[in-house]
């Protein structure tokens, strides 16, 4: 009589890690694309880590990468999962070469036909494109148009060594005004975006600015002791110019930055340097993602935002801001 065969498959882990990763991640209150956005992988990745469907994931090295990541951004221990798909593949060999085995890739040499072929091809294009300019008169009629934009400079009077007067409308064009060079940061989005900044000011403030003196320390502030000037990358707004809520954001450090409005604009997206300050004018509520949250200071509408409060323990801050 036959014994029954083992059940056992070498090739599956002993634990469910793609069901613990996404057990973790629903009691973390996340979705896939957030996982995927945190992470820098595709969705796809995401989700085939959840299945356990490994086979698709570029290999044993990558696959550990991801569950350790996945694992980390949940605040869950990586080691035991990492193990558990270890014991799962075995351990990693590297195939030796020896004179009388077959290459380990048969289709190389295919490939390297493929690659010499589309060189051949392309320097062929490349030829017939210069016998193309040689009839086709291209080349003459270049020369001939340089010639005549030579001898048109030659004859040009030559011009005043005086710099020209500038305008106000020049200055406006390059995102400061004629009297920036005095003006704060809040003052020159005022002088930019008039409506955001009435609107931005409570009467309370209003009343309080008429009735008391200024302090040494506003003074100063409002001088040009503290001034920054900014340039036309620094404003950001959203698309027709429509919104009157504020941001303002100050990097103390480098930090990847995403800022979307209540349309779901991207008004930012991208790495941000120590120093570069940045004005983002629209409608709330905007969604905001910092990867790096302790290196940006945040003014939204003219107050100071908490960012430590939405920090997670590996240093990213996802958060909306909304008008109170």
């Amino acid at each position: 009589m036959m014994e029954p065969e083992s059940t056992d498959n070498p090739e599956y882990p002993a634990i469910d890690i793609g069901g613990q990763l996404r057990k973790a991640r629903e009691a973390a209150s996340l979705s896939v694309d957030d996982i995927a956005s945190d992470l820098r992988i595709h969705v796809n990745y995401i989700e085939a880590l959840e299945k356990n469907n490994f086979e698709i994931l570029n290999g044993p090295t990558y696959v550990k990468g991801y569950i350790r990541n996945y694992a980390r951004l949940l605040e869950i221990d990586a080691d035991p999962l990492v193990e558990a798909y270890q014991s799962s593949v075995g351990e990693e060999r590297i195939p030796v070469w020896s004179g009388s085995q077959q290459p380990l890739h048969k289709g190389s040499s295919h490939r390297k036909g493929m690659l010499t072929g589309s060189v051949i091809v392309a320097l062929a294009l490349l030829v017939l494109f210069g016998i193309w300019l040689l009839k086709s008169g291209y080349l003459d009629r270049y020369q001939v148009d340089t010639a005549q934009a030579e001898s048109a400079s030659e004859a040009a009077p030559p011009e005043s060594s005086a710099l020209p007067e500038t305008s106000a409308a020049d200055d406006a064009t390059q995102g400061i005004t004629p009297k920036s060079e005095g003006m704060t940061i809040k003052e020159q989005v005022q002088a930019l975006n008039p409506q955001a900044a009435m609107s931005a000011e409570t009467p309370k403030e209003e009343a309080q600015s008429a009735s008391e003196e200024p302090t040494e320390s506003t003074k100063v502030e409002s001088g040009t002791e503290n001034a920054i000037i900014l340039g036309e990358d620094d404003f950001i707004v959203a698309p027709g110019g429509e919104g009157s809520d504020e941001i303002i954001i100050t990097l103390t450090d480098e930090c990847w930055v995403e800022i979307k409005d209540a349309t779901s604009y991207q008004l930012i997206h991208g790495l941000l340097k120590a120093g570069d300050i940045k004005v983002i004018l629209g409608t709330a509520p905007f969604q905001v993602f910092l990867g790096n949250a302790k290196a940006v200071q945040m003014d939204f509408n003219g107050v100071d935002y908490d960012i430590a409060a939405k920090t997670r323990r590996n240093g990213t801050a996802r958060f909306a801001l909304v008008n109170q």
